[in-house]
């Protein structure tokens, strides 16, 4: 199962939250389909109301549906419908207060759903069914018959607090035939029946690059998810290109944000990743049309009513003012994979070992090498200048692991004034780079920094390429007098 589904089912959550008693969720999602979000969205407001749902609304700027069917006593159902045609992929969520009415209403609606769209109403991700069009019996499930393991994959907590959360979660609901648990603090949770099958999956999953090593077994007797149905026991994972993402920088307040350039879908931008390694939801405004008269083409917080952009709100807290921050829609928010824990240096100088993995690795030795920040349990960031051959000039930004190195290589020709920034005096600064977060996914590992000269930034996304970061996505900030 993709993981777009875990965004829709945290989002339900939150919408729902407001309910005094815990509601029970039934999640159903198809994929490998081709549709265009319109026909999607249309083809399930006719479902929905076909099926008694009478208040149903589109959210502005996403291809999602909010429904529900309320009765004298509470709200009844709640649906969501979310449709992402680039990723073939079509999620349905239903909440209810009732156990007895859940257990097959999110597969009725979304089968219907597909029925219309495509004609046939199986999905990848849930079991064979014998009839073509006529949805499978469903069962409720027996005590006995849940599963009593998780593996918690991906958490950027304690293992306590993430096993709680999982637990508190995967209470309060469950699907006919797909157990599964997430919430928004990076939590995954796949199921085993036993232990010992538990562990198997997760030395498999570790070994199809699906989940880090630090992947944990913890014994949970009231689990009752599991993200994979039977047959099918490995995730296929979101890849994107980032050809919708832009970076952007803020306003004297840190609540707005203007975009660097031009973007392919504004109105499909979700969250900033934001200095500090923070993720902000957003809301895409409106086209910012500047004022020509009083413009300074520096791109900084003081000429931001000046410039013109697609503008954005941060939906909840701020960032600090006249920061850059990385603008995502949803797909490549998940595409990224996991966010790292970070804890940034002070341009100390780098460990012995390092610098001789580096000059071994380079063949070439280094004038001096920087500390910038830890990654996760093991892992470095350093920048490192190395020495000059003719006038050849190199530094670069290095990941660094146990088993790997991963450059950013920054090349220059030697020139008393100006080598790898205007007016840098042919000094390499250290403190130029700014490293915003690192994330892991199952096809690579992505950084993103930014890095100051006295005439502007550079804003870069730069995805691990074997022993080369490639930049995916690149912005630049003017802001010289």
């Amino acid at each position: 199962m993709k993981l777009i589904a875990c965004l829709t089912t945290a989002i339900l959550l939150i919408s729902l939250s407001s309910h005094a008693a815990s509601p029970y969720m039934s999640i159903s999602v198809a994929e490998d389909l081709q549709f265009t979000d319109e026909n999607c969205l249309n083809t399930s407001e006719t479902v929905l109301t076909q099926n008694g749902f009478t208040q149903i609304n589109r959210a502005t700027g996403s291809p999602t549906l909010f429904a529900s069917v309320s009765d004298s006593k509470n709200y009844g159902f709640k649906a969501l419908v979310r449709c992402f045609s680039k990723a073939g992929i079509i999620n349905v969520v239903v909440v209810s207060e009732d156990r007895s009415k859940i257990l097959s209403k999110a597969d009725t609606l979304r089968q219907q759903i597909q029925t219309q769209l495509t004609g046939n109403p199986q999905t990848a991700v849930e079991p064979a069914n014998t009839s073509p069009v006529a949805p499978a019996t469903v069962k409720s499930p027996t005590t006995s018959a849940l599963p009593t393991t998780v593996v918690i994959l991906y958490s950027m907590q304690s293992q306590p607090n993430a096993i709680d959360n999982a637990q508190r979660l995967i209470a309060k609901g469950f699907d006919a035939s797909v157990y599964w648990g997430t919430n928004n603090l990076n939590i995954v949770a796949v199921t085993a029946s036993n232990k010992s099958q538990a562990n198997a999956l997760r030395t498999q999953l570790i070994n199809q690059g699906l989940a880090q090593s630090d992947a944990f077994v913890a014994d949970n007797s009231r689990l009752q998810y599991r993200i994979f149905p039977t047959g099918k026991t490995s995730p296929t994972t979101l890849i994107s290109n980032f050809d919708n993402s832009g970076f952007a920088f803020a306003d004297t307040t840190g609540s707005r944000l203007l975009a660097l350039g031009e973007l392919n879908a504004p109105d499909k931008i979700t969250t900033a990743l934001c200095e500090g390694n923070r993720l902000l939801p957003v809301s895409y405004v409106q086209l910012q049309s500047g004022n020509n008269n009083r413009n300074s083409l520096r791109d900084i917080a003081q000429n931001f009513n000046n410039q013109r952009g697609e503008l954005f709100l941060i939906a909840e807290g701020n960032t600090r003012p006249d920061s850059t921050c990385l603008l995502l829609n949803d797909n490549d928010k998940l595409a990224l994979g996991t966010q790292q824990p970070i804890m940034m240096g002070v341009y100390a100088d780098c460990e012995r070992a390092i610098i001789q993995r580096l000059t071994q690795q380079r063949q070439r030795a280094i004038n001096q090498c920087w500390h910038l920040a830890n990654v996760g349990k093991n892992g470095q960031i350093v920048v490192a200048e190395f020495q000059r051959q003719n006038n050849e000039m190199l530094a670069s930004i290095i990941y660094v692991s146990p088993t790997n190195l991963i450059f950013q290589d920054y090349l220059a020709n030697y020139n008393q004034s100006s080598c790898w920034r205007i007016d840098d005096s042919c000094k390499f600064d250290p403190g130029g780079f700014h490293i915003y977060s690192v994330f892991q996914s199952a096809q690579a590992l992505y950084l993103i920094l930014t890095w100051d000269g006295a005439e502007g930034q550079n804003a870069m996304l730069l995805k691990a390429s074997n022993a080369l970061f490639e930049a995916v996505k690149q912005g630049y900030r003017y802001w010289a007098q």
